[in-house]
């Protein structure tokens, strides 16, 4: 099973104004903020008796499993640890509803158990949750347990409008706060503003069921001052038919995003997107930023507002532009990549590995590679095809119809620009220019490839001392 993530904006509430669910919204996430640091001091001190438990009988507690811990003269029994410490502080969560305190609880004890062994190394500071804090969301405040009603909806799309409407139910606050705030239950009915084609196709699967709800959340963006839907959805990962010794190779470049390769097909050869398309963009949102600078100094009275923050809202917006753009692009050209993939039946993608370049590169601080590399990745491992992760230093200075390693001092003769490849051993690209990036492209579809070159170069070493 897959689980993935969509974001979606909560337009407006449909059976409420904006101040009362505003004030609810907000209402839960402080009691979720404060509840869940508390379970979390419950199960630091649990951690600190469960030391002392260790010491006295040399094994430690489980939080799954009935334990018995020392207390003075008497025994105290923990059926279950956060069981008990959730059980004392419900009544400090009152307002929100029992399957939405279960979800918090969960995402507690999830965070809990991934950080545990770095915070008992000491290695990092005990887990604190900011005021910012999601509201968790059970897939049952989400489908109404009486009927098994999904409560999302599809609306009719006007003709004005470009995508489809949909409206979305919430179970958000227990009964109780419900009559307080004057209100027949915890539901609250609320538009969703799809913003694609690519968001359109998932919740319509969620609709149809062929897609299954998971645990979800509603988070605050304070910048944008607007909420925000976490759709998460599961879905059985779809295996393609592919041939595990099959490669593709990706050589991410300057001028072209990727180039690809594939290892059995000497003469397949790709170039995906296009760098030049993405600079024109930022130079043109960039440009408009500097003139909104100067326009911003003598705004009139009514773009002041609060001040500095409503002077600088535009210039905000312009770069979401621009990191909107470069996600759009990534998410096309991964597609494409793995489709490509699919369709000449690589069971391998093998990428640079990019972590251990400079962050101070000016290359990558432009763009984002690694996150093409991670939408690659994901998409790739749905669909049951293997990304393996190579050294990319030489990748480019060997010849993929020889092997021959070029050494730097020779760099004038192999590759008089950073567009061809001539080899100095076996002439390939003399008669005919071979693409850098393609050369590149072709030795990173190798198998083994970092232990070839790193071989490789050993015995050249070898050479030059016994010379």
């Amino acid at each position: 099973m897959t689980t993935k993530v969509v974001k979606i904006q909560v337009v407006k509430p449909l059976d409420d104004s904006w101040e009362v669910l505003g004030e609810v919204l907000h209402d839960i996430q402080y009691d979720s903020w404060r509840v869940s640091n508390k379970m979390v001091q419950g199960l630091w001190e649990y951690s600190h008796a469960n030391f002392g438990y260790k010491e006295a009988v040399g094994e430690y507690l489980n939080l799954k499993e009935d334990k018995i811990l020392p207390k003075g003269d008497g025994k105290v029994y923990f059926k279950n640890v956060l069981s008990d410490i959730k059980h004392k502080l419900k009544p400090e969560a009152y307002k929100l509803p029992g399957d939405g305190y279960d979800a918090l609880g969960k995402m507690v004890k999830d965070v809990w158990d991934t950080r545990y062994q770095e915070m008992i190394n000491g290695r990092e500071s005990v887990v604190h949750f900011k005021r910012s804090i999601p509201i968790e969301l059970n897939s049952r405040q989400m489908i109404k347990r009486s009927t098994d009603e999904l409560m999302l909806k599809k609306q009719e799309r006007e003709k004005h409008e470009r995508f489809d409407r949909y409206e979305m139910s919430f179970n958000l606050i227990s009964k109780e706060y419900a009559k307080q705030i004057g209100r027949k239950d915890g539901w609250f009915r609320v538009a969703l503003a799809v913003k694609d084609d690519y968001q359109q196709a998932i919740v319509d699967r969620v609709i149809s069921r062929e897609y299954k709800l998971s645990f979800s959340k509603l988070t605050y963006d304070k910048r944008k001052k607007k909420w925000f839907f976490m759709m998460a959805y599961t879905f059985e990962s779809k295996k393609v038919p592919v041939d595990k010794k099959k490669i593709m190779g990706i050589d991410l470049g300057v001028n072209v995003p990727a180039m690809l390769a594939i290892n059995r097909d000497a003469y397949y050869e790709q170039a995906v997107g296009d760098s030049q398309e993405v600079w024109r963009f930022e130079k043109q949102m960039l440009e408009r930023r500097k003139k909104l600078l100067q326009q911003r100094k003598w705004c009139g009275e009514g773009s002041v507002g609060h001040g500095q923050k409503t002077r600088l809202k535009p210039l905000e917006k312009l770069g979401n532009k621009i990191a909107n753009f470069k996600d759009t692009k990534n998410h096309a050209w991964s597609r494409y990549i793995v489709n490509e993939a699919i369709k000449h039946g690589c069971g391998v993608i093998q990428m640079e590995d990019l972590t251990g370049i400079s962050e101070s590169n000016k290359f990558l601080k432009t763009w984002t590679y690694f996150d093409l590399q991670q939408k690659i990745t994901y998409k790739a491992k749905e669909v049951g095809i293997d990304v393996k992760l190579v050294d990319p230093a030489y990748t480019s200075a060997r010849c993929s119809r020889c092997g021959h390693i070029h050494m730097k001092e020779n760099k004038h003769i192999w590759r008089p620009s950073q567009d061809t490849f001539k080899c100095m051993a076996c002439h390939h690209g003399h008669d005919r220019p071979v693409n850098a990036d393609a050369n590149a492209s072709k030795n990173i579809a190798t198998k083994d490839i970092d232990k070839i070159i790193k071989k490789a170069r050993e015995d050249k070493g070898k050479e030059k001392q016994a010379g």
